[in-house]
């Protein structure tokens, strides 16, 4: 799957979400949550990786050895979605690997 063309700061939000919902009914699970936060709060310059099911949050993936986000710069994100992961490449070079806690099957 591919998202073009997507915008790193909305107005006056300096974050954005991608969830990849299991369903379309509120309280689906989410196979894949991926949470960029430029500037949100406390957190600056974060990337928060996790998945829900049945209504409970999995632990929170935010290791980085490179920001690859930039306020107000647009990008283009794939997801390719693999047997046992998802590889997620931001601006056709930089890959976060996001293993499934969700069964591939359901997803």
């Amino acid at each position: 799957m591919t998202i073009k063309d997507l915008c790193s700061c909305f107005f006056h939000s300096c974050r954005f979400t991608v969830n990849l919902q299991c369903g379309a009914y509120e309280g689906s699970d989410i196979a894949l949550h991926f949470d960029v936060r430029i500037s949100a709060g406390s957190d600056r310059n974060v990337v928060v990786r996790n998945t829900c099911q049945n209504g409970a949050w999995g632990a929170e993936d935010r290791v980085l050895p490179y920001f690859p986000f930039m306020p107000n710069s647009s990008f283009d994100m794939i997801v390719l979605v693999e047997q046992n992961q998802f590889k997620v490449t931001i601006k056709h070079y930089y890959r976060f690997v996001c293993m499934y806690v969700l069964h591939h099957q359901t997803i």
